[in-house]
């Protein structure tokens, strides 16, 4: 769904020869909605993109490419430009005639600590370019539950829960009228994450249709979801080893990425159960009614967010978990505990 009404579209003569502004698109997130896979791709094939005339700005606005691979990473260097030097950066990427067209990808900019100062920073791009904000949503619980796998497991699932909510992380209300209040000489093309809803039936290939851009090859994975009894296991490990538990988990995902985790245990549900999806639900629920209300959502789509796609949270063993977890130190001695 694209917002792009008359009185966004008001955009001010370009200051280059009058000529038309080249298109921007950028990618806000939100968090734990494909991002890593999207960055990924333009990561690995930001070489072929600069052939074809497109240039993945992570290329110029971070000091080292390589800091592609966490994204986020630069936007302590963003926050720190100067805005006159930001100025000068977007005016110079504007004015290559080797770039027709231009990508900014961050899940980073949905941060709420850091929402208004990256809304009002990223206004100068206005100035250079044609911007058009892609904003991919999901359901929180969906979200949350996603995110413990990955940053909250120092947490259990029940105090991770009610430590987003009280940060209203994923309050895609806020994040879009932040965004619109601020980029409003911008065109809005809000997404709903699921794999039904996407062009070509991925992320990657939804993505690439609505930036316009080369669909190059993708299997290539980016960051994996460990199961949750790995996750319960890397608990284990982290008190046995004072280490900390996103040490192991990322360890665990570069391992996964190398082909070297290849006996881990099913998918299941271990930790998120109806009550909390009902708690996250009745946090949320009216925000993302008026959210889907603001960008014209069609009720079709929104209906994803009357069910989140988590299945039923199953029984486990502290036994099985430990046992996992003396697997997974016999697997990665060296490297995970090598910290």
């Amino acid at each position: 769904m694209i917002l792009q009404s008359s009185f966004r579209k008001c955009l001010q003569p370009y200051s280059h020869n009058m000529a038309k502004k080249k298109k921007l698109f950028l990618h806000i997130g939100g968090q734990k909605c494909g991002s890593s896979a999207i960055q990924g791709y333009l990561f690995h094939n930001r070489n072929q993109l600069y052939s074809n005339g497109i240039a993945y700005i992570d290329r110029d606005f971070g000091a080292n490419p390589a800091k592609a691979i966490s994204h986020s990473a630069m936007l302590g260097e963003l926050r720190e430009l100067e805005a006159s030097e930001l100025d000068r950066k977007a005016e110079l990427l504007a004015r290559d005639d080797n770039v027709r067209a231009a990508l900014f990808s961050t899940e980073g900019l949905c941060q709420m600590r850091y929402l208004n100062e990256h809304a009002k920073q990223l206004q100068i791009l206005e100035r250079h370019f044609d911007l058009e904000v892609i904003f991919y949503v999901r359901h929180q619980a969906e979200v949350l539950y996603s995110g413990w796998q990955q940053w909250g497991c120092h947490l259990d699932f029940d105090s991770w829960v009610d430590s987003a909510i009280s940060e209203n992380r994923a309050h895609w209300l806020t994040i879009g009228k932040i965004y619109l209040e601020s980029l409003q000489s911008s065109s809005f093309n809000i997404r709903i994450f699921s794999r039904d809803k996407f062009i070509g039936g991925d992320i990657i290939s939804d993505y690439c249709s609505l930036s316009a851009i080369p669909l190059f090859n993708h299997d290539r994975p980016a960051n994996p979801t460990l199961p949750d009894v790995t996750i319960l296991a890397v608990r284990h490990l982290a008190r046995a080893h004072s280490l900390t538990e996103r040490q192991c988990v990322l360890e665990l995902k570069r391992q996964a990425i190398r082909g070297n985790l290849t006996q881990l245990p099913p998918k299941i549900n271990l930790v998120c159960s109806p009550k909390q999806i009902e708690k996250i639900d009745a946090h949320y629920s009216n925000s993302n009614i008026e959210f889907f209300n603001l960008f014209n959502i069609p009720k079709d789509d929104a209906v994803c967010f009357s069910h989140p796609n988590i299945g039923k949270q199953a029984t486990y063993r502290s036994v099985d978990v430990i046992q996992h977890a003396q697997e997974l130190e016999g697997a990665l001695t060296d490297s995970v505990l090598a910290f």
